[in-house]
C-alpha cells in the first residue's frame, strides 16, 4: 500500500511540475530583473529591498543548488543536496536527494506565498506556505514551521510538530507529533486523516478537529499472494474497457492507422519489435540529453510525456493490430462485429500474459511491438501519403 502511495504521490508531482511551469529559464539565482511591480510586497521585510529579485520563473538544476534570494514566480529546482531559505511569491516545486526549506536565521524567515511540492529522500521543512505536498523516505516538520492550509504527506518516517492551519492528511509506516528531544509539539487546526502500522494516542492539543486512522495492513509475510478470480476479472474488464476507448480514439483521430497496423503485425513484424526496443531505450537518453541542455526541459517533458503514453497504449495497439489482421480476414466491415473481435482478442492477449514463467516476457514482447508499429507509423505515414501510383504519374505527365 505505502509503494502504490508512493507511485501515485510521484506521478501527481510530475503533473504538477508539467502543467504549471512556463517556457522562461533562468539559471542564475542572483538574476536581477527590472520588471517587479507584480511582487507581492507584503511578504518582503524591510531588510530584504536590498536583495537580489529574480522577477521571473527559476530553474535550477545542480549537484548543489542553494536559493537565498528573493524570487517572484515559481521556482523548480533539481538537484542532489537543495537548500531553500529565500522568499518566493509563487510555487516550489523540488526533486532531490537531501532536502532543506529552512530560514535563514532566527530573526528571518523562508517564505512561499503559494504551494509547495517535494520529492526527495530526507526532507526537512522549517518555512511558511500555504499547502505542502511531500514523497520522501524521512520528513521532518520544525516546531516553528507554519501550513496555512493543508499538509499532504507520504513517506516512511514522518515527524511534524510545527502549525497546520487546516487539515493534514499524512500516510506513514511511523509518524511522530512530539519531539522526544525538545517536547515540541505539532497543532493541526483542522482534521487528521492518517495511515499508519499502529494508531497514535493523540488528544485535543494536538488536533482541534476530527481524528480519522486507516490502518496499514503488512501483507508482506502472507503466504498466498495470488490473485483471485475477481482481481483477473477486473483486470480483464479495465483493460477490455480502455482498449475500446483507444480503438474509437483512433477511429476519430486517425482512421488510417488501424489500416495500416495489419501490416506491421503479420509482414512487418521483426522490424516492428526492433524499433520497438530500440524507442524504449533511446528514448529515455534523448530526455535526459536535452535536460542537461536546459533550454530542451520543454521539449524533454512533451518526449517523457510521449513516452509514458507509448508504454501506457503499447498493449491496446497489439491487441487493434492482430484483430484488424483477422478482420481482415473475415471481411468485417460492421463495427458492432469488429468491436466483438477486438474484445476476444484483448481477452486471448491477456491471459497469455499471465502465463506461469513466459508471461513476463510475453508482456515485454507486447511493449516492444505496440511501441514499434505507433513509431513505424509515425514516420511512414507522411512518405505515404507522399507516393503516388505510377499510373497517376505517368497520367499527369501527359
Amino acid at each position: 500500500m505505502i509503494k502504490r502511495k508512493f507511485k501515485i504521490a510521484i506521478a501527481i508531482l510530475a503533473i504538477f511540475c508539467i502543467f504549471f511551469s512556463s517556457l522562461s529559464f533562468a539559471t542564475d539565482t542572483t538574476l536581477l530583473l527590472n520588471n517587479n511591480e507584480s511582487m507581492d510586497e507584503e511578504i518582503y521585510e524591510s531588510e530584504d529591498i536590498g536583495s537580489e529579485i529574480t522577477s521571473n520563473d527559476l530553474y535550477l538544476i545542480d549537484e548543489k543548488v542553494v536559493l537565498n534570494d528573493l524570487v517572484d514566480g515559481n521556482v523548480y529546482a533539481i538537484g542532489n543536496d537543495i537548500t531553500i531559505t529565500g522568499k518566493i511569491n509563487g510555487n516550489l516545486y523540488v526533486l532531490g536527494n537531501n532536502i532543506k526549506i529552512q530560514n535563514p536565521s532566527d530573526n528571518k524567515e523562508c517564505y512561499i506565498t503559494g504551494s509547495v511540492y517535494l520529492c526527495g529522500n530526507e526532507i526537512y521543512f522549517n518555512a511558511v506556505c500555504s499547502d505542502l505536498y511531500a514523497v520522501s523516505k524521512a520528513f521532518t516538520g520544525a516546531y516553528d514551521s507554519y501550513i496555512d492550509r493543508d499538509l499532504r504527506l507520504t513517506c516512511e518516517n514522518a515527524s511534524f510538530y510545527g502549525l497546520i492551519a487546516r487539515n493534514a492528511y499524512i500516510s506513514a509506516e511511523k509518524i511522530s507529533f512530539i519531539s522526544e528531544e525538545t517536547g515540541d509539539m505539532a497543532l493541526i487546526n483542522g482534521n487528521l486523516d492518517y495511515s499508519c502500522k499502529t494508531e497514535l494516542s493523540l488528544d485535543k492539543s494536538i488536533v482541534n478537529g476530527e481524528i480519522i486512522f486507516n490502518p496499514i495492513i503488512d501483507h508482506s509475510s502472507d503466504i498466498n499472494d495470488e490473485k483471485t478470480l475477481k482481481d483477473y476479472i477486473y483486470d480483464i474488464v479495465v483493460s477490455l474497457v480502455s482498449t475500446i476507448i483507444i480503438y474509437l480514439l483512433i477511429l476519430w483521430l486517425t482512421p488510417k492507422f488501424k489500416e495500416t497496423t495489419k501490416e506491421y503485425i503479420s509482414i512487418k513484424l521483426l522490424p516492428a519489435l526492433g524499433i520497438g526496443f530500440a524507442s524504449l531505450v533511446l528514448i529515455p537518453i534523448a530526455c535526459i540529453i536535452l535536460l542537461i541542455t536546459v533550454i530542451g526541459i520543454p521539449l524533454s517533458i512533451l518526449l517523457l510525456l510521449l513516452y509514458i503514453a507509448l508504454i501506457m497504449i503499447s498493449f491496446a495497439i497489439v491487441a487493434i493490430s492482430a484483430s484488424e489482421l483477422i478482420k481482415g480476414k473475415l471481411n468485417s466491415k460492421n463495427l458492432g462485429t469488429d468491436l466483438l473481435i477486438l474484445a476476444c482478442v484483448n481477452i486471448v492477449l491477456y491471459l497469455l500474459k499471465q502465463i506461469p514463467y513466459v508471461g513476463g516476457w510475453i508482456s515485454f514482447i507486447f511493449l516492444l511491438m505496440g511501441m514499434g508499429i505507433v513509431v513505424m507509423y509515425l514516420f511512414t505515414k507522411n512518405k505515404k501519403k507522399n507516393t503516388k501510383p505510377a499510373g497517376a504519374i505517368k497520367n499527369s505527365e501527359e
